[in-house]
């Protein structure tokens, strides 16, 4: 069990440190301990890593870039609690052809991509009991949010 605002601020220092990029990410979290959940701390990570890469690379063009991420609690349409992770950029707005290729395996935009990168997100999310999840910006940019089951801290004790 692991706290989620902990391994999102370990992806976004590490790229921050990296200085991959110009643009500085930006994190908001969950306040307290209210984001636990079941998790390979490197595999989230990774996923994480390679939403920001993604966010990150997509607002290398714009005037005023901004990429955020987010930790927030919610509930699933089912009513569990679950976490959701969100990374979110300005950066331009995406074809309708573009976005449905955001869950195609083996597509990418980018000149040297080989579309392995949210293949591999999308994988580990699903292997956490999650679900990966794509929102286009009412006039620009794009959210992916990363939704995950919240952990129980006393499984079956409600037995």
């Amino acid at each position: 069990m692991l706290n989620a605002n902990e391994i999102v601020l370990e992806a976004v220092n590490t790229l921050n440190e990296a200085m991959l990029s110009p643009t500085k990410v930006t994190f908001s979290g969950l306040k307290g301990r209210d984001d636990k959940i079941w998790s390979d701390k490197t595999e989230l990570e990774l996923a994480v890593q390679n939403l920001l890469k993604n966010a990150l690379h997509a607002v290398s063009s714009e005037k005023n870039p901004s990429v955020s991420v987010s930790v927030h609690k919610e509930k699933s349409s089912g009513g569990s609690p679950r976490i959701a992770i969100s990374v979110s950029d300005n950066g331009p707005r995406l074809s309708d052809e573009a976005f449905e290729k955001l869950s195609s395996v083996l597509s990418s935009s980018k000149i040297d991509g080989l579309g392995l990168g949210l293949s591999i997100v999308r994988l580990i999310v699903e292997n956490h009991g999650g679900q990966l999840e794509f929102f286009r910006g009412p006039e620009n940019g794009l959210k992916a949010v990363i939704f995950l089951p919240e952990a129980d801290e006393n499984p079956g004790s409600s037995e």
